[in-house]
């Protein structure tokens, strides 16, 4: 044990390795995937703390992926709605076409299993064309493809929707 006053987070020289002591009684769960590890210690009537947390930081392992999502439409602008989900399953956002950047990872991240991302929004061309890069920044690897299930709730002149890989992610 070491108190937080005594302790000075490095700020290099990191390694994959941990070291975990739990307390009398308590029942300890060190549980990952994709180099990302969360710890938790149930013990009856005691609630989390991260009061204790002497340094925290999202390290980078790997290459992030990156996806876009791109609507386009022949002439004019477009208008409307699309829903997205991880892989086809587990729950689906509705996004607007004039969701700001962080409405988009906002409701991205309330997905299961998307993690934090970052989202660069881009008006490709023109009003007719907008796109929207999404970097998955905490879900290491090979992420699933982000899937529509339509453009019904888009209006425009011959309006299409495609979500594309444009840097596969790994784990390093």
């Amino acid at each position: 044990s070491v108190n937080s006053s005594d302790a000075t987070p490095p700020f290099s020289g990191w390694t994959n390795s941990a070291s975990l002591s739990p307390a009398v009684d308590a029942i300890p769960m060190l549980s990952g995937s994709n180099a990302i590890s969360d710890v938790s210690i149930i013990h009856v009537a005691v609630e989390q703390s991260y009061d204790d947390v002497v340094f925290s930081a999202d390290l980078e392992t790997g290459q992030s992926e990156v996806q876009e999502v791109r609507i386009s439409c022949l002439y004019g602008h477009i208008t409307g709605s699309f829903d997205l989900s991880l892989n086809g399953h587990m729950g689906k956002v509705i996004i607007y076409v004039n969701d700001s950047d962080e409405d988009f990872a906002a409701k991205l991240q309330s997905l299961p299993d998307v993690g934090r991302v970052n989202v660069q929004r881009t008006n490709l061309q023109n009003q007719c064309d907008i796109g929207w890069r999404v970097t998955f920044i905490s879900n290491s690897g090979d992420v699933p493809m982000l899937k529509h299930s339509g453009i019904s709730n888009l209006e425009g002149k011959d309006v299409s929707l495609d979500i594309f890989e444009t840097r596969k992610g790994n784990v390093g």
